[in-house]
């Protein structure tokens, strides 16, 4: 079956490398790959001359990043029907590809994979990465695909839509930039269009990173998302993050509230404290 594989990055080069090699070991491959990168005005490719990589590039002189902008361009330009995503930092099972479009032929409608996370650096090995990597404790999982209810569930890490459907709800909504909101705002507009939404055990190995809890580093762009979701659906997204940092004193905010008011953003310390180098998730 012919597919697109869509795939964004800024930075995080020897994460994109592991997840092409995994592209590469993959039972299936991708009829094409649209690589697109964010402030990247050339990529060394010189290693992945077997696979049909087309690359593109967003600039941008802002802070947050337009990552819906850079997913949407991907597929806009991708010739294929059926479109895979596929977050820079997951690499993909050797079944990934084949397996998520076999249950979108049982199920239909959206299909995301299941990603499991790895807490070390690992070859592209399939062994070596179930060994060191474990689904996420707080998602769902089954070893067969499963209809989710839940729309607030929806990640874009993994996952496998029709490009007609895809720009039928529009895609991803631009007016969110930099991290957050932009994947429960696309969960919401599946729900709001009566697409099915259905979780797929295909795996893919999300490529361990230090991670900050709370995310003070995405202060400004969580605060500015979660008052665009808030005006676009009327309600609150992101409310724990919010609250931490009500809590801290950043902001002056509860979910009844209509805004947000900024007292100050984090100091540069107080973003230190919250690293955590050896996480597997947040």
């Amino acid at each position: 079956m012919k597919f697109s594989l869509i795939i964004i990055f800024s930075g995080r080069t020897n994460h994109l490398r592991k997840l092409l090699k995994g592209v590469r070991q993959s039972s299936l491959k991708p009829t094409e790959i649209m690589l697109v990168g964010i402030n990247e005005s050339q990529v060394d490719l010189t290693d992945f001359p077997d696979l049909p990589i087309f690359f593109q590039n967003i600039q941008t002189s802002s802070t947050l990043l337009p990552i819906a902008e850079a997913r949407n361009a991907g597929a806009r330009f991708a010739q294929y029907e059926k479109l895979i995503f596929l977050d820079v930092d997951c690499i993909p099972g050797k079944d990934f590809f084949r397996s998520v479009l076999k249950d979108q032929v049982v199920s239909s409608g959206c299909v995301m994979g299941t990603p499991y996370y790895l807490d070390r650096e690992c070859d592209v090995v399939e062994d070596e990465l179930l060994n060191y990597s474990i689904p996420h404790p707080h998602r769902p999982f089954d070893k067969e695909v499963i209809q989710i209810l839940d729309y607030n569930l929806f990640w874009s890490l993994c996952f496998l839509i029709d490009k007609k459907t895809f720009f039928e709800i529009d895609g991803f909504d631009e007016s969110y930039k930099g991290y957050g909101a932009e994947d429960t705002d696309f969960g919401w507009k599946l729900a709001e269009n009566n697409i099915s939404f259905y979780q797929s055990p295909a795996r893919v190995f999300h490529q361990q990173h230090p991670v900050y809890s709370p995310p003070y580093h995405y202060f400004q762009a969580i605060v500015r998302n979660a008052e665009i979701f808030h005006k676009k659906w009327g309600k609150w997204v992101m409310e724990d993050w919010l609250e931490a940092f009500s809590k801290k004193g950043l902001i002056n905010w509860s979910s009844d509230m209509e805004g947000i008011t900024v007292i100050r953003e984090p100091k540069f310390e107080e973003v230190q404290e919250v690293i955590k180098p050896n996480a597997r998730f947040m």
